[in-house]
């Protein structure tokens, strides 16, 4: 593999701004692309290729480069090296380990934090870790969402594949781009004819299955993802009322409801740590809580963010989370459900919570439990548990 020295001048400069000063890798990467205009498309292709496998890797890279295994601590160059060893070696990335680390513990190999492994393992049944977390070592794809209520599925997937000819349909509503695209401009994306939503996150919404005459709280919308696929599913029909207390998501959600011509959503702003806005709203048949958690579902997508999120951080998350489903709970009528739901292959956030829940209320049952775990390929992990009175 040939790479050009240019190209790899600009990673120290790049890898600092990540992991010193904080910058979306996303972003340093564009920032770096975008100084960079007498780039060709192979090298601006391989740049960001080079820096996302050196934050999946890091660790890896890091001990044969015989650097810090602490991101901001860690020398860039000699991360390179460790990079090029593995490129010159003609060997997939596990077989590298094999041969190059073979002492290497599953966190270094991996490329997590010590403490996030030993917490993946602290549920005893929890088999899955280990292929949970590598099955986040490789780059998410580009899933959309086609909004049945909006568009014919067909006049949208013939638009799409004018886009994207080598794309996959993958169901009557969903596809995976063959490529990535900018689509911020297309027609289609700008007229709510599809939204970029991995998979997952749509079979969470397709568990929870509302019905048209429903209404669901969604007391953790967000930018409102979910909320519009929920809203899809009831065919613009009922009642969602999207609450959370980032005003500037849910900014963001009343732009994406513009485009989607949904009129059966209604944006509540919440106060952190007190109780939801519900004033003048119906009560709901489900309550949806997708909540705050550490995202570690999510690595493919978001690399550094398993460097960026620590310990406390999480503790901090597991509070907000159970402070949730105790709320959830004390406004969940006899029949309706309540949904717990989170991007975190993490079992303190997701099982753990529920076992605590029960204990604190005997009389609310587990009906329903989902894990969606990314060595399945084409999804992020997710956890789902479906809540009701006794």
């Amino acid at each position: 593999m040939k790479i050009h020295a240019n190209i790899l001048a600009e990673v120290p400069n790049c890898w600092t701004n990540i992991f010193q000063k904080g910058t979306k890798d996303q972003l340093a990467i564009h920032e770096v692309l975008k100084s960079k205009k007498q780039w060709g498309s192979k090298d601006r292709k391989m740049f960001g290729d080079i820096m996302y496998e050196l934050i999946r890797h890091f660790r890896a890279f890091a001990l044969i480069g015989n650097t810090a295994e602490v991101p901001s601590l860690a020398d860039p160059q000699l991360l390179v090296q460790g990079f090029l060893t593995f490129k010159n070696s003609d060997l997939t990335f596990e077989e590298f380990c094999l041969t190059n680390l073979p002492n290497a513990t599953f966190a270094q190999k991996a490329s997590i934090p010590d403490w996030v492994d030993m917490m993946g393992r602290e549920d005893s049944g929890n088999t899955s870790w280990e292929e949970d977390v590598l099955g986040q070592s490789s780059e998410a794809p580009v899933c959309l969402r086609i909004s049945g209520s909006v568009v014919q599925y067909k006049t949208a997937l013939n638009h799409l594949l004018k886009l994207d000819p080598g794309l996959e349909a993958v169901s009557d509503s969903s596809v995976i781009l063959s490529k990535r695209i900018d689509l911020s401009n297309d027609v289609g994306y700008s007229s709510g004819w599809y939204e970029i939503q991995d998979l997952g996150s749509q079979e969470i919404s397709q568990i929870i299955n509302p019905g048209m005459n429903e209404v669901i709280w969604d007391v953790c919308a967000g930018a409102g993802g979910k909320t519009l696929h929920l809203a899809d599913l009831m065919k613009g029909k009922g009642k969602i009322i999207a609450m959370d207390v980032n005003e500037s998501k849910l900014k963001s959600l009343v732009y994406r409801l513009k485009k989607s011509r949904f009129t059966n959503i209604e944006v509540k702003l919440n106060k952190a740590n007190e109780p939801w806005n519900t004033d003048g709203i119906p009560n709901p048949t489900k309550i949806v809580i997708d909540a705050p958690c550490s995202g570690s579902g999510t690595w493919r997508r978001n690399p550094d963010s398993r460097w960026k999120t620590d310990q406390n951080t999480v503790e901090g998350l597991l509070d907000i989370q159970y402070k949730l489903l105790q709320m959830g709970i004390r406004n969940l009528s006899p029949q309706a459900s309540l949904y717990y739901i989170t991007c975190s292959i993490l079992p303190k956030e997701n099982q753990f919570q529920i076992r605590r829940i029960k204990e604190e209320f005997s009389n609310i049952n587990l009906v329903n439990e989902v894990k969606i775990h990314p060595k399945n390929g084409g999804s992020d992990g997710f956890y789902l548990a479906e809540l009701k009175q006794s």
